[in-house]
């Protein structure tokens, strides 16, 4: 890419517009001599940088960068051995170690999804001893501190002493009788180093002393008294030595500072980088750019892209290239934004390779070109007696002698400059040598015959910049597909141009023209009917969308309302057998407190608690539902019988609940619940699985009644106690479990003892109502379902029992 295009694009704006977010010497240098990459994984790396500073900005705050100057000077003099750093210089390469030290703190305690950026971060060497040894000796306004070293702080005491001793031998002189009258003031000051007193002139062969200086006007000499020469010697001695420990103490820091002169420059440069990176960060958030979609196939899809340097409203446009057409053919009026068409292409593309965002929405999409070639303005020069179809046609040579497939080239006014029809013919000459070079073209020419081989050649296709003719203004706008008009009729009458001369200009036109003219502006009112016609199905398609939701949300609602009123019938039952259980445990606990019954009394009492007992498995039928009343349970034969075993069943009139014999153990328990085949029944401890066919329905027996009352209710306890604490089981048991109000910890716990008893209960399905949302609990379901050793099989409800919002559970048997 020649500096000819740089400059016609006007590269150095936009890198004067990156530099005025920097901090670092280093990242303007590097900002500086920016060149746009042409390796696509070096791009898309660079591209990726861009946008995780942008996020680190946005979520985790700006980076504490601090204005640095370049001390590439200060860093290669320290490393000569000798060498000595004023302070200044030393406190110049301190506020680079902090900064390094702050950034890579800052950048390494981000998230790990900025993976790029904390590489470079890592890279960074910070030097905490180095910065510690500075502060220790430095202070921030430049001055070396006492505790620099040991001989520098005796000596700074020495100097305070003896100045002390010094102030006060002259405070003695000044305040004695004898020199009143020869002292100009009764002040100590100092000249040329020493400290002095303001003597009058008349009066100076009176005070013996040493003249150092006198006043303007030579009314007052300035004396250093004779009795503290000795003692300014010695303060003149002691200022020098400080002095050379200063020296001493600068040189050994500009030692360390050499030491690790590479290992500063080398993290320096890492700086410099990653302010390059924060720079394109904060310019893309300046510009509301994106990062683009990169591609190594030429092709060009730019969405809502705005040229990057103009100001105030910019219309963005929209326009594409290499893929259903290498070359676009731009016309239309003057000052239609044909020129600024080719321009934003360019220059994004330059961005776009410097791994710079793009101002354009989301979506767009950019090649990577190996050379990007741009003739556009007037490129006439008096000097080398160039004219401007010269010029153009010079820089055309060198673009057909240089381009390839991978290269982008943007012409401007093809075509122009020479006689028109040797212009257009040269025009379509170009363009065809440049198709078959498989070259990326944009070009704008006013060219009736480029329109026509525009739309007669394959791999090239017009466009047009829109004018308003009614506002005779330009809106800006890029149409692909169509040729443009010059409008020059249009905008020499806006600008004034009688009417006579246009009508008798128009006359001068050919038919074919005129008839041109006529099928594109008929071909315009057609693309606005279409326009128009897809608006209005979009309208449409949106509104049945709506509708769509809507229908939805009704249908959602109403299974809801339908789950709620068999929620509060469930909830209405359990109250019914709440209330049988409260008359149950009345008798029992009324029996258990009598020791004497007489028999009528024993007999009503057990007569009673039959009943209930009865009443209480009455209406856990009714409310437990069937084993499987799904049609997909049904169409699997879940939960069928065969014809013996119903008609034994109903026979008996077998319900959960009923004392049944275990024929071939001679053994007695209690139903606990009736399976496809087989019965599960409690025998003393023990639940055992019996086929229907080996068990007989009885009544409990008198006597076990009799030797529950004699033995003073132990066994009772133990029997109906056992009974009814599986009859208060079944008649509180839901066959359904909400799990929707907790979260996903409380619901597997809660979830895995609910199984647990529906197992041991005998009731099979059951439902698991966890509600839809994002389908977290859901899946947390499934998984414990799938590792829960008793469950057969499970499934999501169909529409009639909640859809996706409920799992239907079936146990083993």
């Amino acid at each position: 890419m020649d500096e000819h295009t740089f400059s016609v694009l006007e590269f150095s704006k936009i890198k004067k517009q990156v530099k005025e977010n920097m901090n670092t010497a280093t990242g303007e240098l590097i900002a500086e001599t920016i060149k746009p990459k042409t390796d696509l994984e070096q791009i898309l790396i660079a591209q990726r940088e861009t946008t995780e500073m942008r996020e680190i900005i946005l979520y985790e705050g700006t980076p504490p960068f601090a204005r640095l100057e370049d001390i590439s000077n200060e860093i290669k003099k320290s490393a000569v051995k000798g060498a000595i750093l004023d302070t200044i210089k030393v406190l110049k390469i301190l506020k680079v170690l902090k900064t390094l030290r702050l950034i890579k703190k800052f950048l390494l305690k981000t998230e790990k999804k900025y993976p790029l950026i904390k590489e470079r971060a890592e890279k960074i060497e910070t030097f905490t001893e180095l910065e510690e040894k500075i502060t220790q000796c430095i202070g921030e306004d430049g001055i070396i501190l006492d505790r620099a070293s040991p001989d520098l702080k005796k000596i700074r005491r020495e100097i305070i002493k003896e100045e002390q001793t010094i102030k006060n031998k002259l405070e003695t002189i000044i305040r004695s009788s004898q020199f009143s009258t020869i002292i100009q003031e009764p002040i100590i000051t100092i000249r040329q180093n020493r400290y002095v007193i303001p003597i009058k002139q008349e009066r100076r062969i009176k005070f013996p002393g040493i003249v150092h200086d006198k006043s303007d006007s030579g009314a007052t000499l300035f004396v250093e008294p004779i009795e503290i020469v000795e003692l300014n010697n010695t303060l003149r001695q002691l200022i020098k030595d400080e002095e050379r420990e200063i020296l001493i103490i600068l040189q050994k820091l500009t030692a360390l500072i050499g030491e690790k002169a590479p290992e500063i420059n080398d993290s320096v440069l890492i700086l410099g980088k990653i302010d390059f990176i924060y720079a394109r960060a904060v310019l893309a958030n300046n510009m509301k750019a994106v990062e683009p979609k990169l591609n190594q196939n030429g092709f060009v899809n730019l969405i809502q892209a705005r040229h990057p340097l103009l100001k105030n409203s910019v219309v963005p446009i929209n326009i594409r290239l290499g893929k259903d057409f290498d070359i676009l053919l731009i016309t239309g009026p003057n000052t239609g934004g044909k020129t600024v068409t080719l321009k934003t292409v360019g220059i994004l593309t330059l961005m776009a390779q410097c791994g710079l965002h793009i101002p354009a929405a989301e979506g767009s999409e950019i090649a990577v070109f190996k050379k990007i070639f741009c003739d556009i303005g007037d490129e006439q020069s008096i000097e080398q007696n160039l004219s401007t179809f010269s010029s153009h046609m010079k820089y055309i040579v060198q673009i057909l002698s240089w381009t390839d497939s991978n290269s982008l080239i943007l012409l401007d006014e093809l075509g122009a400059g020479t006689d028109p029809t040797e212009g257009a013919a040269l025009g379509m000459a170009v363009l065809d040598f440049l198709r078959k070079k498989k070259s990326k073209v944009i070009a704008t020419t006013h060219h009736d015959t480029l329109k026509t081989y525009a739309y007669l050649t394959e791999g090239v296709n017009n466009a047009r910049v829109e004018f308003d003719e009614k506002t005779l203004k330009p809106t800006f706008q890029i149409s692909i597909g169509l040729p443009g008009k010059s409008c020059a009729f249009i905008i020499a009458r806006s600008l004034g141009l009688a009417p006579e001369v246009i009508l008798r200009a128009q006359s001068f036109l050919s038919q074919e023209k005129i008839k041109a003219d006529s099928l594109i502006e008929k071909i315009e009112q057609d693309k606005k009917l279409i326009e128009k016609e897809k608006d209005l199905i979009k309208i449409t398609r949106e509104e049945s969308f709506e509708i769509k939701d809507r229908l939805k949300k009704e249908l959602n609602k109403t299974e809801e309302d339908k789950n709620e009123i068999i929620l509060r019938a469930y909830q209405e039952a359990e109250k019914i057998l709440k209330e049988t259980q409260n008359r149950a445990e009345k008798i029992i606990e009324k029996m258990n407190k009598k020791r004497t019954i007489n028999t009528p009394s024993k007999d009503y009492l057990l007569k009673e608690m039959q009943v209930i007992n009865q009443e209480i498995k009455d209406e856990i039928v009714k409310i437990k539902p069937p084993v499987c009343v799904q049609p997909a349970c049904r169409a699997n034969g879940a939960g069928r019988r065969t014809g013996r075993e119903e008609e034994l069943i109903k026979n008996q009139n077998i319900r959960i609940g009923d004392y049944v014999l275990i024929k071939n153990l001679n053994k007695k328990g209690i139903v606990l619940s009736i399976e496809s085949e087989k019965c599960k029944v409690q025998v003393d401890n023990m639940k055992m699985l019996v086929p229907v066919l080996n068990i007989e329905k009885i009544d409990m027996p008198y006597e076990t009644t009799k030797n529950i009352i004699k033995k003073k209710n132990t066994i009772t306890k133990e029997l109906i106690n056992r009974d009814n604490l599986y009859l208060t089981k079944m008649k509180t048991f839901k066959n359904n479990i909400f799990l929707r109000r907790f979260r996903v910890e409380e619901a597997r716990l809660i979830l895995e003892k609910y199984l647990d008893d529906a197992y041991l209960l005998g009731v099979s399905p059951v439902y698991v109502i966890h509600g839809k949302g994002k389908g977290i609990l859901r899946e947390e379901v499934k998984k414990l379902l799938d590792r829960t050793p008793n469950i057969k099989s499970f499934r999501s409800g169909d529409a009639s029992e909640g859809g996706m919002g409920v799992t239907v559970v079936y146990f083993k048997n």
